[in-house]
């Protein structure tokens, strides 16, 4: 199992640990990061960048604890970076406080690590071993030659950690019961290599130094205020200097000054990958090279410090200065070789065919979509893509594309929010002119009786005082004419008013007219409020708009031209030829009325085929409508027309025709500039259509 693993309630899709992963062993499943074992090389980066805290690591704590409650022999194997994390005590105050922790023995891996350093100057000058010679006391290096670049295997030091390696020195001399060996550093990786095959049994548990610090704050232990002990034998020299750059050169004799072309240093992940990856292609001139996947161990994932990497380095050397006096030629011999395994996961590369799938499942389409932008952990959408072949990472995780699609989503919520609201205007438009259809409906129906008696008698009235004047002048009788006719004929009485015959009363003429604008009035409220049944038919709408504007040009105010934009073969639409006559005839007539001193009245037609309808567009270069007027225009009796010379019924007329049609009337507008009317009709529709009213649903 791997040592770190993440808490699924804790990550937030952030990827940092993808983008930081120097190997990419991170598989997302549903959003969360999952560390793939088969290519963790327990390096910790992914802990250390995780601000979420939703990387976990295996403890030893538990096991410890339980190893000290059942009185066994523990021994402490405490890293030489021990001082830069523990720096606000002396050392022996660390050791002082171990010991109370529970610990029987303290003894310190430096010692160890004289012994690699050692061994590695061995080989170093021994000519039978293939050169260069990668050092191979880093864990991290270790895993990264077995597990991703195994062909560099005969190259790696076939020596074991020192940490092993003061194991296997105490192994050697126990007698009786063996003792529980835990060791204590910087390194998350030295959890697993500890477990490792070829070295497992040595040391038994791993701790760090974040989780020591724990351990010792839950007993109350502060070892600043403990009175400090020396640790147990064996005792190291120069070994101390391991956790800085060059350590294992400086322990084991083998020099530091860089114009030593037999050896090279490499620290930092970037760069150890870097050299990995290119080992082949430029072969390093150079016999041993000392890689730290860390700058130092001082700078370990765990190292639990404050301290900047001077500071720390400073307090190794402050512990170096008090060892130097042991003559690394007395070390005793104890056997530190070892065995490497080709651990590498081979997967199946994804075909050129299946990369482009991927990468179009995506959004990148194209070379130019391919930013290679890294926010989803990979260097290439091309790398990204073979991470979902083989289902290492999702297609959701390219932010450029999911930054594209929330785009589109909210243009299209936003599309989708002015459709509403449109529909809820009209919808609400509907209701109020069914309320006023209903109300004009009976309004209309008690008016309109006694309009005809006004008008009938009015017309009787000036009937009889016609004939008296007659006989009054010794004429014969005269007779009525259509003045005289019923309250619903076309005549209004109004010829033989008094403004044309000066021995009628003038109050007489004024109820006559006055009474028949009253009934006009009523007869458009009839109109709008009827309950009509569309007589639909096929319509040649062109040949019926020019039509209606030879009409009304007849009566237009001189200085008004007709303009006309109709395509040459329109389809004929299905439409009720009178009720869509008097909406265009509406419109055609409001727009000359719009201008006049003069203009152009543009009525174009254009077909929308892709959604089978047809646009009729009635403009004018008039007046113009104020905005604050345009959401009225289809309300009933709202005109801005002076008193007598509209009902404000014609627009609201016009709407309904247009909404039973099935289509939809638009208006833009600005004073003094013109007004346009934009209908879009079907072109045809077979379906059967029910009656409906204007009082009824649009």
């Amino acid at each position: 199992m791997a040592v770190v693993r993440t808490s699924s309630g804790k990550c937030k899709r952030c990827y940092t640990c993808v983008r930081q992963c120097p190997v990419k062993a991170i598989s997302v499943e549903q959003g969360m990061a999952q560390v793939i074992e088969d290519f963790c090389v327990s390096c910790g980066t992914c802990v250390r960048v995780c601000n979420q805290k939703a990387k976990e690591v295996d403890s030893d704590v538990e096991r410890v604890r339980q190893a000290f409650a059942a009185n066994r022999e523990v021994v402490a194997l405490i890293a030489p970076s021990f001082p830069a994390s523990f720096h606000f005590c002396a050392p022996t105050q660390v050791v002082a406080a171990l010991k109370i922790l529970g610990f029987s023995r303290v003894v310190e891996v430096a010692y160890g690590a004289e012994l690699v350093a050692r061994e590695s100057r061995r080989l170093l000058f021994n000519p039978a071993i293939r050169k260069p010679l990668i050092a191979s006391p880093c864990p991290v290096v270790v895993f990264l030659i077995e597990k991703h670049f195994p062909h560099l295997l005969p190259h790696l030091a076939p020596i074991v950690s020192p940490v092993i390696a003061i194991g296997r020195y105490l192994r050697a001399r126990e007698t009786g019961t063996p003792a529980t060996l835990v060791f204590i550093g910087p390194c998350i990786a030295k959890k697993q290599e500890i477990r490792d095959p070829s070295v497992a049994g040595i040391v038994d548990l791993a701790l760090t130094f974040r989780e020591v610090k724990e351990m010792l704050r839950d007993r109350g232990l502060d070892p600043s205020r403990l009175d400090g002990v020396p640790a147990d034998p064996p005792h190291p020299g120069e070994g101390r200097v391991f956790p800085l750059v060059g350590g294992i050169l400086k322990a084991g004799g083998i020099g530091t000054d860089i114009l030593d072309r037999r050896i090279a240093i490499i620290e930092g992940h970037h760069e150890t990958m870097e050299f990995l990856s290119s080992f082949e292609e430029h072969a390093p001139d150079q016999e041993f090279i000392d890689i730290l996947f860390c700058r130092g161990c001082i700078d370990g994932v765990e190292i639990d410090s404050d301290l900047s990497y001077l500071q720390k380095h400073r307090k190794i050397l402050e512990l170096v200065g008090e060892s130097r006096h042991l003559n690394p030629s007395s070390l005793p011999e104890v056997p530190l070789t070892r065995r490497y395994e080709d651990r590498k996961r081979r997967l199946v590369e994804p075909t050129e065919e299946q990369i482009n799938l991927i990468l179009t499942s995506f959004g990148k389409r194209s070379p130019e979509d391919q930013l290679n932008c890294g926010a989803c952990g990979y260097r290439t959408c091309r790398d990204k893509a073979r991470a979902v072949f083989h289902g290492f990472a999702e297609p959701e995780m390219c932010l450029p594309h999911i930054i594209r699609q929330l785009e589109e989503s909210c243009t299209e919520l936003q599309r989708s929010h002015e459709e509403l609201k449109k529909a809820q205007d009209e919808l609400v438009h509907s209701e109020k002119l069914a309320s006023l259809g209903q109300l004009s409906a009976g309004v209309a129906h008690e008016l309109n009786n006694p309009l005809g008696g006004i008008l009938l008698f009015s017309n009787i009235l000036l009937d009889r005082l016609k004939k008296e004047r007659a006989k009054a002048a010794g004429q014969g009788p005269a007779t009525a004419g259509p003045e005289a006719g019923p309250a619903g004929s076309n005549g209004t009485g109004s010829n033989g008013a008094g403004g044309n015959d000066p021995g009628i009363p003038e109050e007489l003429d004024v109820i006559v007219k006055e009474a028949t604008r009253c009934r006009n009035i009523v007869r458009g409220l009839l109109d709008f409020a009827r309950q009509s049944k569309l007589q639909r038919t096929h319509v040649d709408l062109v040949a019926l708009l020019r039509e209606i504007i030879a009409l009304s040009m007849r009566t237009a105010p001189a200085g008004i031209k007709a303009q006309e934009d109709f395509p040459p073969d329109l389809p004929p639409c299905l439409l009720d030829p009178v009720q869509i006559r008097q909406a265009l005839t509406n419109l055609i007539n409001n727009a000359i009325e719009a201008m006049p001193n003069g203009g152009v009245l543009t009525v174009a037609v254009r077909p929308l085929p892709e959604r089978q309808q047809v646009e009729v567009t009635i403009a004018d270069t008039g007046v113009g409508i104020p905005e604050e007027n345009l959401s009225k225009l289809f309300t009933p009796f709202y005109t801005t027309k002076g008193i007598g010379k509209g009902t404000g019924l014609g627009l609201a007329i016009t709407y309904g025709i247009v909404k039973m049609h099935r289509g939809t009337i638009t208006v833009q507008s600005k004073p003094g500039e013109g007004t346009r009317f934009t209908i879009v009709l079907p072109v045809e529709n077979g379906h059967s259509e029910t009656p409906i009213g204007f009082h009824g649903k649009f």
